[in-house]
């Protein structure tokens, strides 16, 4: 997979994360986050890294 190839799709994951409610789940709900608990959190880590997904989506 190529840079260029690799970048696209790290962006459709990012979207899907946002449009599905999974992005920022640490910001409050009303600021366009999840508002998740430091424990559902870590779940989220733990089940994403059995995918080997990135759990988060990065401004970067």
């Amino acid at each position: 997979m190529g840079e260029d190839d690799a970048l696209s799709l790290a962006k459709k994951w990012a979207a899907k994360l946002y449009d599905s409610g999974w992005a920022c789940l640490h910001w409050p709900s009303e600021y366009g986050g999840r508002g998740s608990t430091p424990i559902e959190r870590v779940i989220w880590g733990q089940e994403a890294s059995k995918y080997k997904i990135s759990p988060e989506v990065s401004l970067k």
